[in-house]
């Protein structure tokens, strides 16, 4: 029986190199041999590696919203676990000067999870600051229709709270793995309002860190 699965995986596997490796012939010779060997076998890897993963990655991202959406955490546990974060980020901040200032402050984001399409990172040398924590949705004030968010808060997150409500973001980007810091300060330019404009002009207040 198991003998007879791998069969069958083998010749599925090997049709599906076959069947999309087509495009490879239109390619010059003049490419890298391992560019052509990427082309030939990027079918094979997308059906079998990337797609996989990328549904585990959201099985684990669906996971957890659920538990957030799970928790009811009093406005008082809420405030003095923001206090909590932002004292996390300062500390890193402090550091950073005693150090002496040595590098250019980034997030500690890798390129892979972000909204990059840089295979290599591009922050070796910087001071890396973790923002990661500052993910939780603060307050949702119905009769000022505001949100008060963290910066590592999606937008997967805010439609999982808004929606229920009835609401949502006036400026609302596709992709729910966004963070809102990172469309306010990115400028998220493949999404805007005609009548709000881009995301970042529909924010009422930020609440800054400064070095």
């Amino acid at each position: 029986m198991l003998t007879s699965i791998l069969a069958a995986f083998v010749l599925l596997v090997t049709f599906t190199t076959l069947a999309g490796g087509q495009g490879e012939k239109g390619l010059a010779k003049s490419f890298p041999w391992q560019f052509r060997l990427a082309a030939k076998l990027r079918t094979p890897v997308l059906v079998f590696i990337v797609v996989p993963l990328s549904f585990i990655m959201w099985l684990r991202m669906q996971a957890k919203r659920t538990l957030k959406l799970l928790r009811h955490p009093s406005k008082e546990s809420v405030a003095a676990q923001h206090a909590q974060a932002v004292a996390l980020l300062v500390a890193q901040l402090e550091a950073w000067n005693k150090a002496g200032r040595k590098g250019k402050l980034r997030t500690a984001r890798p390129n892979w999870a972000a909204m990059s399409t840089k295979l290599a990172s591009n922050k070796e040398g910087c001071h890396l600051v973790s923002i990661s924590h500052l993910n939780n949705i603060l307050e949702v004030d119905v009769e000022k229709m505001t949100l008060k968010a963290e910066p590592s808060v999606t937008f997967g997150e805010c439609t999982d709270v808004l929606l229920p409500l009835g609401l949502a973001l006036q400026t609302h980007v596709e992709m729910e793995s966004i963070t809102l810091g990172g469309c306010a300060l990115g400028f998220g330019i493949e999404t805007n309002s005609h009548r709000v404009g881009l995301f970042q002009e529909s924010a009422v207040e930020y609440e800054i860190v400064d070095s």
